[in-house]
Parts: structure tokens; C-alpha cells; sequence
């Protein structure tokens, strides 16, 4: 149920492919990273204080859209410029998302920390 399928061909990707990996660690830090996430939008000071962990120290997956021709994430349109050759960014381009290992990030680790030190528990 939770492993991925052993075979010669690799099968296409799916939208959870990111969670399949070769190292067990990280296939449970990206399953428990979802759920820590999942649980902070409810309001657990603990798992905010996890997912502090996380960023501090790099673990799990960050995710973000890629980039299409045509699109922008750049400054909105300037005075003079036609709203018709407006690039979109490309969170309303694309609708892949790429999935990259989470780099360390101290500032993050800091905002969730402080988040937490505010929460009742």
C-alpha cells in the first residue's frame, strides 16, 4: 500500500511521485511533513514547532510552479504598457508543480518558532 511498484520499467509520474524515494528517511519526512502541515493549518503549536525543525534543519520538499513561456513573475504592468500583453505569472500558467528538496532556511525556522512561542497550548 505505502511502497512504491517494483518493476523494470519506471511508471509515469504522478502528483505524489515526490514521496517515493530511495532513502526511508526522507520517504517518511515527506509523508510526515505533509501531515505536520496539514495539522499547523488547524492550529497545533506543536507541529508548527516541527515544521520549524524542518526548515531549520532542511529536511522535507518545498514545492513551487514551473515556469511556462508567456508567463511572468516579474512587476506588474508599468504606466503605458496594454493590459492585453500582460504576462501572467506562472501560478495561472502552469499547472505542473515542481517538487525540490528543501533547503536550509533559518529565517523560516525563525517566523515558525516565533509562531509557535505565541500560540496557546
Amino acid at each position: 500500500l505505502f511502497s512504491p511498484d517494483e518493476g523494470g520499467e519506471k511508471p509515469p509520474a504522478k502528483a505524489d511521485d515526490y514521496f517515493w524515494e530511495e532513502d526511508s528517511r526522507s520517504y517518511g519526512r515527506n509523508i510526515a511533513q505533509r501531515f505536520y502541515e496539514l495539522s499547523a493549518e488547524q492550529g497545533s503549536a506543536s507541529s508548527e514547532l516541527r515544521l520549524g525543525d524542518y526548515a531549520y534543519y532542511g529536511w522535507g520538499r518545498s514545492a513551487g510552479f514551473t515556469p511556462q513561456e508567456g508567463s511572468s513573475d516579474g512587476p506588474i504592468v508599468e504606466q503605458g504598457q496594454d493590459w492585453a500583453d500582460f504576462p501572467l505569472p506562472s501560478i495561472y500558467t502552469s499547472d505542473t508543480v515542481l517538487l525540490t528538496p528543501q533547503n536550509v532556511d533559518y529565517e523560516a525556522a525563525l517566523a515558525r518558532y516565533r509562531k509557535t512561542a505565541d500560540m496557546t497550548v
